[in-house]
């Protein structure tokens, strides 16, 4: 997976930072991926993002970052 993004998780924002598992184990089917102000759930089955949160509100810090929780 060191080569081009695109190729293995098509339909990515272009502002991409980094991605991780998110289950637990990796079961490689969805993984959080992270610009610098969002978190997106990305489905490897569907090749595409099915939701997302602002990386303060993902991290639980909203408020702390002086950001109004919804």
């Amino acid at each position: 997976m060191l080569g081009d993004k695109n190729v293995f998780f098509p339909n990515l924002p272009d502002e991409l930072r980094a991605g991780i598992p998110a289950e637990t184990p990796p079961l490689d089917k969805t993984y959080w991926m992270m610009t610098a102000e969002r978190v997106y759930t990305y489905e490897t089955m569907a090749r595409k993002t099915t939701s997302s949160l602002s990386l303060a509100d993902f991290l639980g810090c909203g408020d702390a970052l002086g950001k109004k929780r919804d």
